[in-house]
């Protein structure tokens, strides 16, 4: 008898905590479904519920950034993938990301600052040499801008980033140099 009150007890205890360790994952499929169904509202409802149950969830800030971006909400967006970085600060992804949705919003130096860390982390990923080079002629870095465009170059030749390293040089007033790349930038396809 006594056993069995024991085991009524520890169940009792247990079960909230098999409950909650549950939810989290359960309010992250439910927002994935609306996320699916470009019900954006649900679905950063799900995700904010997932989070206040596990702060840790990596993937639940990174699904309620998507879902931001969709509804325009670029600064909500931009903090969910900081704290994805806090969990994961290697990958390359999350600093493209805030550092994009930076550039949108014109903050060019906090821009450079995600985009040059995602550079750091591959200094081959096209989308962010690409974002950086705009985000480095808005602040008019054409040094650094130099640099980012061979990376480019490195990474594969093509008209753009013939065409943008060409833009740098002639930034900088090296127009003979400019020349050449504006010229190979005709002969490959973008």
């Amino acid at each position: 008898m006594r056993n069995s009150k024991n085991i009524v007890i520890t169940l009792l205890v247990l079960a909230p905590l098999i409950f909650l360790a549950q939810s989290p994952k359960k309010y992250f499929a439910a927002g994935e479904k609306f996320e699916e169904t470009k019900n954006y509202k649900e679905a950063i409802e799900n995700y904010s519920k997932a989070l206040d149950l596990d702060p840790k969830f990596e993937k639940a800030y990174t699904s309620r950034a998507v879902c931001y971006e969709k509804q325009n909400m670029k600064a909500e967006a931009i903090d969910d993938y900081k704290k994805a970085i806090a969990f994961s600060p290697k990958e390359k992804t999350y600093y493209y990301n805030a550092g994009r949705l930076l550039a949108d919003l014109k903050k060019y130096a906090d821009a450079d600052q995600m985009l040059r860390k995602a550079l750091e982390r591959d200094n081959g990923y096209t989308e962010a040499i690409e974002t950086e080079v705009a985000v480095l002629l808005q602040l008019k870095d054409y040094t650094y801008g130099l640099v980012v465009t061979k990376m480019g170059l490195d990474e594969k030749k093509t008209a753009t980033s013939y065409y943008n390293h060409a833009v740098m040089l002639d930034s900088l007033k090296n127009y003979v140099e400019a020349e050449k790349f504006y010229k190979s930038s005709k002969y490959y396809d973008s």
